[in-house]
């Protein structure tokens, strides 16, 4: 079981059972951490000696062990797989990938959130009704990339993770997408402009889309948001123009359980 759960904003726990990836982004922050602590974490955990040196080098490894934590965490919980690698990227075995989604099928009292940039393997599973599927995007040309693939996909919840934003997403059609991400690049410090964010928050304005705003922008944004209060998905609702509050429809028709 987690020991504690995470800091990140927008989930309870998160399992790392997919550690490293061969993106080569050059703004990742998974990629710094891991080449500082990799090694400590590998060793911590007694994991093999042919496990310990791809964690250090931020290769892709499966650690299943990571996953065997969902049967500690009693209440409902959104669960983030993984903070520390790419879930169906290139290296990783499509057989790990599976048996990631095979526990959101045992487990369906929790909403498990993915999140990949290699979204060409995503084509592969079928996807249980309790995992968001998010594809992070930096531009408009890859977010028109991600909107493509999720055109032949089904999934519940869908998502775009524009973390960080790199450049303008022009004026998309997220008809269809549940949710969007807003986020900064961090270490270094790289706020998008606001403009960017602004024409990324009108699309979903336009497709009724849920909008989430992350912390890292909170000082680019202030002078234009109203923190209004937390809505019932755990959420932080901003509520003034141009900035949209969370909406209902972030639950679709096909996959409505109790609010908890």
């Amino acid at each position: 079981m987690p020991k504690k759960k995470t800091k990140i904003e927008w989930c309870d726990y998160t399992l790392n059972c997919f550690w490293g990836c061969y993106g080569g982004c050059p703004y990742c922050a998974a990629r710094k951490i891991a080449r500082r602590f990799g090694r400590y974490i590998g060793e911590k955990r007694g994991y093999p000696p042919s496990i310990i040196p791809k964690m250090a080098n931020f290769e892709p490894v499966f650690l299943p062990d990571q996953l065997a934590g969902v049967s500690g965490i009693k209440e409902y919980s959104q669960i983030f797989i993984s903070e520390m690698g790419d879930w169906c990227g290139t290296g990783v075995s499509p057989a790990d990938s599976q048996q990631a989604l095979d526990t959101m099928w045992i487990y369906p009292q929790h909403d498990f959130i993915t999140s990949t940039k290699q979204p060409q393997n995503l084509g592969r599973f079928e996807y249980p009704p309790n995992c968001w599927m998010g594809i992070g995007v930096t531009d408009r040309k890859s977010a028109e990339r991600a909107l493509t693939i999720f055109e032949k996909l089904k999934a519940s919840i869908r998502y775009l993770m524009a973390e960080p934003l790199l450049g303008p997403p022009g004026k998309l059609d997220l008809t269809g997408i549940n949710l969007v991400i807003i986020g900064s690049q961090t270490n270094p410090y790289r706020p998008p402009e606001l403009k960017w964010v602004e024409e990324l928050v009108e699309a979903a304005d336009r497709a009724g889309t849920a909008v989430f705003i992350k912390e890292n922008l909170k000082s680019l944004l202030k002078p234009f948001i109203l923190e209004s209060g937390i809505g019932k998905f755990g959420f932080p609702i901003y509520a003034k123009t141009p900035y949209v509050k969370l909406r209902q429809e972030l639950r679709v028709a096909s996959y409505a359980p109790v609010i908890r």
